[in-house]
């Protein structure tokens, strides 16, 4: 039920944010947001992961968080209302972002499959549409200007063609880079269906960023994960398949505005005319501090349909005081979450080209029109980085089994193997612990290959001096899915102890053999006497295995200090070896005798 619910929120976002007003939804945050913030805040089971987790990257959605109060604090106060602006386009990402970090493998095999499923409708609405020659989903402010051009432009869920050639694109990048592992077709048919929904859409600055950056990238990289067989079929099916859009494109009105005109047409003369908008200022404030009626106003001034750049879009509602730091820390925001996809290959620069190709994609599109400082763009960003960020394969804590002493400290590395990159790092913790036993965090260290990567990430294991368990668990779980972890084994060593404390008699002349005892954690003690003024009775002696052995010459009592000594440690225990005699010393006539017997049987004394 739980999943289900997931399912549904998850579907509300995708489907609704864009199609709501169409579909007469006047209140869209509410009811399309609605559903997902009901399933984290009542998901005990979600809140527990959230909050146990260490967050790689959840610092910048917290910094952007933080501005956008900021914002909306800093507007009410000269009387623009900028609440749901900021909402929709900073702090629900932000917010959707940092909980989407604690999905669960379950939750993000849904998440994979609903984007899928609505990147196969956007595209293929696009297609029916140009085909039918009729908008299913219109952004009615621009109805009337599409009908002005005199081409039709497919406008599939988003509303408006621009917006979804840049979903499309960056959808595109990730389905590229993704590992479909056997099924190569199916990467291979998603990738030429968005393809082609790019010049239904009519959009020429996305399909040439794509034609340009991303297939030959695409072709490259199917070409080399597969093999000679696999290879042969999949150049002769991106070939036909190239052929038939090729002609299309050019003998039909598939090429729109890409075939048909000049490239400096009058709509390419907009996007460079818009960087004069600093000339139409009403006045410095509105430079400064922005203004939600700037937009409307530029477009009268500049005599376009639209402010033909995302980030002058952004300079008009937020002011340059606003947009500088929000577009570092949106770019900071992607380019921390992508860092996963850094690799390295000898064979060609594209190899370390993931990251990029998805930074440049997003960027380089989201600047020829106003998309994006569009909400729905980065909430479909969000989505499209969670769904397709690549399953990991398992998490390896070495050394496995050790031995470590109270009071000492060990190094243990944890493996994250994922396919294609390292997904994010590792929680440490030390498990039946009964004393103050810690483990630190010391380093983590990203080393990639072709076609896998492991992050190294190394703890230190503290076992405190009042430990008493005898056996710990080092345990190492993947931020990223915290199904996965690695343990080890740790048997906590301690110093000899419960040594023998006493020995038997010991009788001059007679062989005495006795063996020392003490418990230890470990085997191997050795032993020795406790110090150099310690000495056993005269004739005898103590081996390292811990037996006093030889043959007393002289009586007495005889006190010394042994010591038992393992790999955790050594203590000490003083002894007494009491060696009696069994032979009376002789007497002489007329001087005083005294002795003790010391051993039982008959007795003769001598008197000379």
């Amino acid at each position: 039920m739980r999943h289900l619910f997931f399912l549904i929120a998850v579907l509300c976002v995708v489907f609704l944010r864009s199609t709501a007003p169409s579909l007469g939804l006047e209140k869209v945050t509410t009811v399309v947001f609605l559903p997902m913030f009901f399933y984290f805040a009542f998901n005990s089971g979600f809140i527990n992961r959230l909050f146990t987790q260490k967050l790689r990257y959840d610092k910048v959605p917290k910094y952007i968080l933080i501005l956008a109060v900021i914002i909306i604090i800093f507007k009410w106060t000269i009387e623009q209302d900028y609440l749901k602006m900021a909402l929709e386009f900073l702090i629900i990402p932000m917010l959707i972002s940092i909980c989407f970090e604690s999905l669960d493998r379950k939750e993000l095999t849904i998440l994979f499959r609903v984007v899928i499923i609505f990147y196969i409708t956007e595209c293929g609405l696009s297609i029916v549409e140009w085909i039918l020659n009729r908008n299913f989903f219109v952004d009615s402010e621009y109805t009337d200007k599409w009908l002005k051009w005199g081409f039709f432009r497919s406008t599939a869920l988003l509303g408006h063609p621009l917006a979804n050639a840049q979903v499309v694109a960056f959808f595109m990048t990730f389905i590229a880079i993704y590992d479909f592992k056997k099924m190569k077709y199916i990467q291979i048919i998603l990738f030429f269906l968005g393809y082609v929904s790019l010049f239904c859409f009519n959009a020429r600055g996305a399909t040439l960023v794509v034609t340009i950056l991303i297939v030959p990238y695409f072709i490259w990289k199917l070409i080399k994960s597969t093999k000679k067989f696999m290879k042969l079929i999949i150049i002769l099916g991106v070939l036909c398949m190239s052929l038939g859009l090729l002609y299309m494109v050019t003998q039909t009105s598939l090429g729109g505005r890409l075939m048909n005109k000049e490239l400096m047409d009058s709509s390419a003369q907009t996007r460079l005319e818009v960087f004069k908008f600093y000339n139409y200022y009403k006045n410095n404030n509105d430079f400064l501090w922005g203004n939600p009626d700037n937009y409307e106003y530029m477009m009268g001034r500049l005599e376009a349909g639209g402010v033909e750049n995302g980030v002058i879009a952004m300079l008009l509602d937020y002011g340059i005081i606003f947009t500088i730091p929000l577009l570092i820390l949106l770019f900071r925001f992607q380019y921390l979450k992508l860092s996963v996809y850094s690799r390295s290959d000898k064979w060609l620069l594209l190899a370390r080209a993931d990251k990029w190709l998805l930074l440049a994609v997003f960027f380089i599109i989201g600047c020829m029109n106003p998309i994006l400082a569009r909400p729905i763009q980065w909430v479909l960003w969000v989505f499209a980085y969670y769904a397709f960020r690549p399953e990991l394969l398992g998490v390896t804590v070495t050394p496995d089994i050790v031995n470590v002493k109270v009071g000492g400290n060990k190094m243990f590395s944890a493996t994250v193997d994922g396919t294609y990159h390292p997904i994010q790092t590792v929680t440490w913790i030390v498990e039946g612990a009964a004393g103050s036993t810690i483990i630190n965090e010391k380093s983590e260290l990203t080393v990639a290959t072709a076609e896998t990567a492991k992050t190294n990430s190394t703890a230190e294991l503290n076992v405190a001096t009042n430990e008493t368990a005898k056996t710990l668990t080092v345990r190492a779980t993947s931020t990223a899915d915290n199904t996965l972890s690695g343990t080890a084994t740790v048997a906590v060593t301690h110093p000899p102890s419960n040594i023998t404390t006493k020995l038997p008699k010991g009788t001059v002349g007679t062989p005495y053999n006795e063996t020392l005892t003490a418990y230890s954690s470990v085997p191997d003690i050795t032993w020795a006497l406790g110090g150099d003024n310690d000495h056993l009775p005269d004739g005898l002696r103590l081996s390292a295995e811990g037996t006093i052995f030889g043959m007393p010459t002289t009586a007495g009592t005889f006190t010394f200090t042994v010591k038992a000594t393992n790999v955790a440690g050594s203590n000490t225990q003083k002894l007494s070896i009491e060696i009696v005699t069994d032979i009376l010393l002789n007497g002489t006539v007329e001087t005083p005798y005294e002795e003790i017997p010391h051993a039982d049987g008959a007795w003769t004394l001598v008197i000379k």
